[in-house]
This record gives structure tokens, sequence and C-alpha cells, in this order.
């Protein structure tokens, strides 16, 4: 990714919109934006269509796509199509997540990731039978 210049009025909203911002303390305590230890409600879902790409496009769009989505939304649906080697590379590439669990949709062309959500020590909930 090549790295270009600001444009002189680029420059001039940056620093309009940046003037009033404060630098943070180096000691500083920055809460985060997501409190995990209470329950929250997600969106539903999000989707990534992988038709067009490469296997290895595809690989990084997933693993970029599960990586922004897991903890903005409760399930993703990604679209493998039918057949291809994306579809067959595909659950070789979601295995090694155990936070994830996966359903294919019918028709085989399409499946949905559900998240776990992790709790406050960023472990994944154990959930105890009754």
């Amino acid at each position: 990714m090549s790295v270009r210049s600001l444009r002189d009025e680029e420059t001039s909203l940056w620093l309009a919109v940046t003037r009033d911002v404060a630098r943070l303390q180096s000691k500083s305590t920055v809460q985060p934006a997501v409190p995990f230890d209470i329950a929250i409600r997600l969106p539903q879902s999000h989707t990534l269509d992988l038709h067009g790409m490469t296997t290895a496009a595809a690989y990084a769009a997933v693993l970029d796509f599960i990586q922004a989505s897991r903890y903005r939304y409760r399930f993703v649906t990604v679209v493998t199509g039918v057949s291809g080697s994306i579809r067959q590379e595909f659950p070789s590439w979601i295995d090694g997540m155990p936070d994830v669990r996966v359903e294919v949709l019918p028709g085989g062309g399409a499946v949905r990731l559900h998240f776990r959500q992790a709790t406050a020590r960023g472990s994944v909930p154990i959930r105890r039978r009754s």
C-alpha cells in the first residue's frame, strides 16, 4: 500500500477537525469501547461475498472480516458459492477458531458463522447444564 501526502485542503480540514483534540497522557487508563462483562445486544448479521476472488484474496478477506465482525455482530454470513476452490478450502480456514460455530445455509452456497461472545476475562463463556 502506497502512502501519499495530503493536499492543502485536506491538511486544512485535518487541522480544523483535530484542533480541539487533547493528547492522552502516557499513563492514562482507557476504557474499552464495549464493556465485555455486561450483557449487550449486538446487531444480528453482516455479509461477505467471496465471488470473483482468488483463493488467497478470499482467505485474507475472510480473516479480516471475522476479526472486524467478531465483537460487532452475533453472526455473519459468508457467501462462498456452491462449488469451486474457495468452497472446498473454506472449512479448513475456520477449523482453528474455537469460538466460531459454522452453519451451512440451505443451497450450500453460503455459511453462517455464529460468534460466542467473550466475557470480561476474554474467554468464551462456559454453558453449564442444570
